[in-house]
């Protein structure tokens, strides 16, 4: 939907500015977490009392849905830590730096849960849903789970300052996605998969 990509991914790319401009100052210390928790707050008020949209086919039954969306939240992040358990282990044995661990096999594992709702919410025509669900997640990790830990175990200046060239590309290509028609293509997405690929590389040779 229209005002999905208008509002929400803006808005994301907004909020990981913030976190790139915190973490330009010296690291994440607690004052900075403390921020990231006070707009985490902030977002979700707005979010709680935003009008909602209507999509096509909101009126199905939901009967069965509470049952697939329980067994969905159970499943998918063990089968996710199955992944990243497994994959760092290997990672691990073979001698790979822990920083490039997280930056690939971790990171690719905890995003299984989002990709495989995210895909199936795409295919079932609910677009809102999907969008969402990629914001949301994105938003929550900068936010609640960066602010929590930076509160708990201040993160270092060098630590956060070797991601954000990278950082600063994915939003980029989110903010141009954002604003380009109505509907996102099929060579947009190829296009923000290939910008994953490069980014992903260029992170793992420069750790």
């Amino acid at each position: 939907p229209s005002s999905a990509r208008r509002v929400d991914l803006p808005v994301s790319a907004g909020i990981t500015l913030l976190v790139v401009m915190l973490g330009l100052t010296g690291g994440l210390g607690v004052a900075d977490g403390a921020v990231l928790l006070a707009v985490f707050a902030v977002f979700l008020g707005w979010v709680v009392t935003r009008p909602g949209e209507e999509e096509a086919g909101g009126t199905e039954e939901a009967g069965g849905g509470w049952v697939g969306t329980i067994l969905g939240l159970i499943g998918l992040p063990l089968a996710a830590q199955a992944v990243v358990v497994g994959a760092s282990g290997l990672a691990a044995k073979l001698g790979v730096p822990d920083a490039v661990i997280g930056a690939t096999v971790v990171a690719a594992g905890t995003s299984l849960p989002e990709l495989a709702a995210t895909v199936a919410a795409a295919r079932g025509g609910h677009h809102a849903l999907a969008v969402g669900n990629v914001v949301g997640s994105n938003i929550f990790n900068l936010l609640l789970i960066l602010g929590v830990s930076a509160v708990l175990a201040p993160l270092d200046a060098d630590q956060v300052r070797m991601f954000l060239p990278h950082v600063a590309v994915l939003v980029s290509a989110t903010l141009a996605v954002a604003l380009l028609g109505s509907t996102v293509q099929r060579w947009q997405g190829a296009t923000m998969i290939a910008v994953f690929l490069l980014v992903t590389v260029g992170l793992t040779a420069s750790l």
